[in-house]
């Protein structure tokens, strides 16, 4: 199943903070997602339509959160003190391969949507990131 959107996710700091914008195809019709006061950059939508993947410092550290594509229902996914970033979705929006320095060095991992069951894909002394 293609799942035609008819809006684009982007961040912009135009208000001296970065957040999440949903805006239509032909530019109408923008819609701020964020308004944490921090940091919120890096949206991912889910293959299904259902779900925005970010990241965001809200909390204190740089976290994987979801939302709602309305802006609802942000939930934090990660939480550590490492940096968690650059989540991407599994094809049937069921998973999140993302980057973390939680070990020490950056790797791959991956997690169920919710944010349950993280593993670490690979281990090696080199660093590794932009998992897609």
């Amino acid at each position: 199943m293609v799942i035609r959107r008819k809006k684009i996710g982007l961040y912009s700091n135009r208000n001296w903070t970065g957040d999440i914008y949903v805006i239509s195809k032909d530019g109408t019709g923008e819609l701020r997602l964020t308004t944490s006061g921090d940091d919120d950059w890096l949206p991912s939508w889910s293959p299904d339509g259902k779900k925005i993947a970010f990241i965001s410092s809200r909390d204190g550290n740089v976290e994987i959160y979801s939302m709602n594509p309305s802006g609802s229902n942000q939930i934090r996914l990660t939480d550590n003190s490492a940096l968690d970033t650059e989540p991407e979705w599994s094809p049937d929006s069921s998973r999140i391969v993302f980057n973390s320095t939680r070990d020490g060095a950056n790797e791959i991992y991956v997690m169920n949507s919710n944010g349950s069951s993280k593993a670490r894909l690979n281990s090696n002394s080199f660093e590794d990131c932009d998992p897609c």
